[in-house]
């Protein structure tokens, strides 16, 4: 999740209806965080891909 993100998701509600696997927050960035932070994005990409292999 981005802080400056469009929709601010809490994570619990998507828990309540998702099975959640991975979940993170990062401290900036927003809705195109590909081009705003793109090596904090493919960090997380990657961290993603690892869970669910």
């Amino acid at each position: 999740m981005y802080p400056y993100e469009l929709l601010q998701t809490p994570r619990a509600w998507g828990e309540k209806r998702y099975n959640l696997v991975y979940w993170a927050e990062e401290a900036r960035g927003g809705h195109f965080a590909a081009f705003e932070r793109p090596e904090a994005f493919v960090a997380d990409v990657r961290a993603f891909a690892r869970v669910v292999r």
